[in-house]
């Protein structure tokens, strides 16, 4: 059964036991120790925007973010999750099992709802090669000449 940490607002599941019997209120021991602290909460979306920079096109990443360009998000749970995946949760709910996050710009760095899209990895691949984005390893010869 689904149901909202009562600190960070992120929805996951439980054992409907745990649920109406009022055990299970928070996504990690984490999030329950900050609530029961009386650390200020401050709402996810409103810590996720201050990170966002609102451009014509793309809403670019601020915050922390990995070599490649994705942005990192810490939700204040168990991990760090990437910013594109926050802002289509925060947008649209739930991402289902088995399914990606992506990009229709291109830009790693871009979490503007209307850019992002779910698909496969196969989907993944396949939209890759479409937009010519694809790696390609050249083989060196490992053959010594002769002078």
């Amino acid at each position: 059964m689904e149901t909202n940490c009562l600190n960070c607002k992120i929805s996951f599941d439980a054992k409907p036991c745990l649920i109406k019997s009022g055990r299970k209120k928070y996504c990690s021991k984490k999030c329950k120790a900050l609530f029961t602290k009386g650390i200020e909460h401050i709402p996810l979306k409103q810590r996720f925007f201050k990170r966002v920079e609102k451009g014509v096109y793309c809403w670019l990443w601020k915050g922390q973010s990995l070599p490649s360009g994705y942005g990192l998000f810490n939700t204040r749970t168990v991990r760090t999750r990437l910013a594109h995946r926050i802002s289509y949760i925060i947008h649209y709910g739930k991402i289902p099992k088995g399914f990606l996050v992506l990009h229709q710009c291109d830009t790693p760095s871009c979490v503007k709802p209307s850019h992002l899209w779910l698909g496969t990895q196969s989907q993944n691949i396949q939209d890759m090669y479409e937009k010519g984005r694809r790696w390609v390893i050249k083989k060196v010869s490992t053959q010594k000449t002769l002078a």
